[in-house]
Parts: C-alpha cells; structure tokens; sequence
C-alpha cells in the first residue's frame, strides 16, 4: 500500500512538472513540429488555400493538452482526446460528440491564453519515432480531418488565421484558431528572436467582429441565458458589453467578411441575428 502511495505521489508531481514546463514564453517548435506545420501548409496551398501563420498562444494550448493527454487520458474511455481532465487551470470537460460538446474544445485557447478567437483541434496518438509525420498521413486520408484543415464542408464558414503545433510522447497536437493571434512570434527552439521565423510579425491590437444572437440589459441576465443558447447553437458564445447593453455573441472573427460568412449560417437559426466589432 505505501509503495503504491509512494508511485502516485510521484507521478502526479511528475506530472505537474511536465504541465508546467515549457511556459508560455519559452514556447518554441522542434524540427519535426515545424515540419508537420510547413507540411500543412503546403497542403493547403496545393488546394489553392492560403497558408497559416504559427500562433505562440495556439502552440501554447496544443503543448498543455498534449502533456494532460498524455498523463491523464483514459484510452478506454469514450470520451475523445478532445476532452480535458480536472488537473489543471482549465474547465474539465468531456468530448464525445462534435455536435453537443463543441465548447470544450472551442474554448480552451482563451480559458488558458489571451487569445479570443475559436480553436479547432485536431489529434493523434502512436508509438512510433514517426508520429509527427503519421499524424499529417492520417488527418490528410481522413475526410473529416482534411476538411478541417482545408475549410470545407461545415468548416467553410471559418477562416484559420493562425495554428498551432506540439507534440509530447506520441501524443500529436495541431489548432486552428479564427483570429490572428497579437502575441509574440513563436520561434524554432534554439533561434533567437532576432531569426526568422514562420509566424506572422507581432501585430497592434486589431478590432474583432461579433455575430450577436440577442442582447441584455444586465450582465446576469446574460450569463443565465448564455447555457440555454449554448446548448441550442453546440458552440461557446461570449458575453461582451456593447452601447449599454450585453450582447451574447458569436466570434470572433478577424474581419467583416469572415463575420457575414459566419451571419449567413447563424440566421438559418436566428434571423434577426447581426454583427458588431469592438
């Protein structure tokens, strides 16, 4: 028994050492992370798509899972390895089914970072020293997964603005986000900032537009109403203060054009829903 007490004292220090490891801003990519990220973007722009600037925040989120993955995923659960566990400073939640559980992906890269767009995960586990590039042939010959890389089908509504790459012990992590993310440029792990890099220079605060689906005159009354349109649209919804009032809204989006795409298949559902920026 003591010898048992003993072995999980140590795993889950261990484990919170790996969770906290590689910090927010310390963050780089290996080689064969950068590869699996040129091999994505390479990808798409054969299929005529632009690629994706690498986001520190996104790869912030990827390397968490990855190690929570890792630690803490039950294999023989139902849940995906989209879920998360309790042992950390995000919501626990359990993803079975991407129509019902979309807010436990959808939200975790501004539970963790100050990154507001929604994130989109992608993920893959095997034993091999090949992961990385086993992940990229996976998600590419799964029709599910090349959608999500290529925005098609119901993924047609979203624009990836950045991505984000990890991986940790088999455990293969790639997200896209709807926004461009304003922190620092992530760079190869050795490279000093004064390299360069795959990401997108480091951009000024930008205005992020909305698809607002109703509006409150107090903030509680939106945060009472926000589970009961969450569980009617499958995905997180914001509370944001707008001219007095409290708006529930979609997003965000990087520009105008992303949002209309976005109204378009929101008003299917709600017809007098609109956009705002802030």
């Amino acid at each position: 028994m003591l010898r048992k007490l003993i072995t999980s004292v140590l795993f889950f220090v261990i484990a919170a050492g790996a969770l906290a490891q590689n910090p927010f801003d310390e963050m780089c990519l290996t080689t064969e992370e950068l590869e699996l990220a040129k091999a994505i973007n390479a990808y798409r722009v054969e299929n005529k798509m632009p690629e994706i600037a690498l986001s520190r925040s996104l790869c912030y989120v990827a390397d968490v899972h990855a190690k929570d993955l890792y630690f803490f995923y039950n294999e023989r659960s139902r849940a995906s390895m989209h879920s998360w566990s309790g042992n950390g400073r995000w919501n626990e939640c359990t993803y079975s089914n991407p129509k019902t559980d979309g807010r436990c992906m959808h939200n975790k890269p501004s539970e963790l970072t100050d990154y507001q767009g929604l994130g989109f995960e992608l993920a893959y586990r095997d034993n091999t020293d090949q992961a990385t590039k086993n992940a990229f042939d996976a998600w590419i010959n799964n029709e599910i997964t090349r959608k999500v890389i290529l925005n098609e089908s119901s993924y047609l509504t979203f624009d990836w603005n950045a991505m984000g790459v990890k991986a940790f012990n088999g455990y293969v992590l790639v997200w896209f986000g709807t926004i461009t993310d304003n922190a620092d440029p992530v760079y190869p792990c050795g490279q000093t900032p004064e390299s360069d890099s795959l990401s997108a220079p480091d951009l000024k605060p930008q205005k992020l537009f909305y698809v607002v689906v109703a509006s409150y005159y107090s903030q509680s009354d939106a945060e009472k109403d926000k589970i009961r349109w969450e569980k009617r649209f499958f995905e997180p919804l914001k509370v944001l203060k707008n001219n007095d009032k409290y708006r529930l809204a979609v997003g965000a989006y990087n520009d105008n054009a992303a949002a209309e795409k976005a109204l378009k298949e929101i008003r299917k559902q709600v017809r007098d829903a609109w956009i705002i920026s802030l």
